[in-house]
């Protein structure tokens, strides 16, 4: 799922149209929340692809306000400051596997099938099926913890930050 931003009155093509998968979106907009809350506030469903958005004047406030944050070095300092964070967030207990690193899939699993088209000898459990490494947890018993992801870059605020200065305003859908 993404979230496509759709400018009303673009002045150009960079100002038609904007994406974010929701991975990327979701920190981007939380920016904005954490940083503009009173602009935030005026789209209250911007997780959503209803068509909420901003109209020309609030755009370009914003857009202004994030401008600043990029050439402050603010947002360069959020992304640091985030990528630290999740960096120092606690490995999970893999759901997929229950920590054991191993899971058990039917014959007709394509993991199976690639493994015994090799010839490649499979260990079975006592239901049939056939016991491979997590995919998940890459049999380590552990994953990285949900928050990663959902990446921030400096980046990713530019692209947002060009589109907002040439669309006009914009819908969320």
């Amino acid at each position: 799922m993404g979230m496509d931003v759709y400018g009303k009155k673009p002045k150009n093509e960079i100002g038609e149209y904007f994406r974010n998968n929701v991975w990327w979106w979701r920190p981007l907009w939380g920016y904005i929340e954490d940083n503009f809350p009173e602009i935030a506030a005026e789209v209250p469903n911007a997780h959503y692809n209803d068509g909420d958005g901003l109209n020309a004047v609030k755009t370009k406030i914003l857009a202004n306000k994030l401008r600043s944050h990029i050439n402050s070095g603010k947002v360069k300092e959020y992304e640091l400051a985030y990528k630290e964070k999740i960096d120092s967030l606690p490995l999970q207990d893999c759901e997929y596997c229950e920590q054991t690193g191993k899971r058990a899939w039917a014959a007709t699993h394509f993991a199976v099938q690639s493994l015994l088209e090799k010839n490649e000898l499979l260990e079975m459990n006592d239901q049939g099926e056939y016991i491979l490494e997590c995919n998940a947890c890459r049999g380590t018993g552990k994953t990285e913890h949900f928050m990663s992801h959902y990446p921030f870059a400096e980046e990713n605020v530019i692209s947002f930050c060009d589109f907002l200065e040439n669309c006009g305003g914009f819908s969320i859908c």
